[in-house]
């Protein structure tokens, strides 16, 4: 004799529920195709950033690298190590310089200062990309020729936002000197 099994509707609407879940599930850890780029550039633009934290440096190229593959960025621990960099001879000088200002050996308005001081280096762009938005440090990066201040953004894509704005405008673009009403970027 068979033995008759029988189900009933709850039999079937948890096992649909179970295996919806555990789709889910495989499909969260499948890989994900790479992010499409949002930023549309003519040529290839280079990036420099000198900032002291792993971190903030890692989110920084994460972000650039989602941004556009026409971006090539450079990063230093300080600004000693960005000036050695740009000192050399055998390699294009970046479009635009990202700069933190707490940085140990050569803070970010030292650097500033020696950039525009430096008759091969003056023209470079200078963006500082600081968690302070003091405003004593805001002006004192004003008056000393930065091109904006952007307070670091607390998410990332925040900082993808933040980034692609800045991004997007030509390096001859930005104001020169800079524009006070424009120059903090929040």
């Amino acid at each position: 004799m068979q033995a008759a099994i029988t189900f009933n509707n709850d039999f079937y609407s948890t096992m649909y529920r179970f295996f919806s879940e555990l789709k889910g599930v495989v499909q969260a850890h499948l890989p994900q195709p790479a992010p499409q780029p949002t930023l549309k550039l003519e040529g290839e633009l280079l990036v420099m950033l000198a900032d002291d934290d792993e971190d903030d440096r890692f989110f920084f190229a994460q972000a650039v690298s989602e941004l556009s593959p026409s971006i090539h960025l450079t990063t230093s621990r300080d600004g000693s190590e960005l000036l050695q960099y740009l000192e050399k001879s055998n390699h294009r000088l970046p479009d635009l310089i990202f700069l933190d200002l707490n940085m140990p050996r050569k803070n970010g308005l030292e650097c500033l200062e020696e950039l525009k001081q430096h008759s091969k280096l003056k023209k470079i762009p200078v963006i500082i990309y600081s968690t302070s938005a003091n405003p004593h440090q805001v002006e004192d990066t004003f008056k000393k020729g930065a091109h904006l201040y952007i307070q670091k953004p607390d998410s990332f894509s925040r900082i993808k936002e933040v980034l692609n704005k800045v991004l997007s405008l030509p390096p001859g673009k930005l104001p020169q000197p800079a524009n006070r009403d424009t120059f903090l970027i929040i």
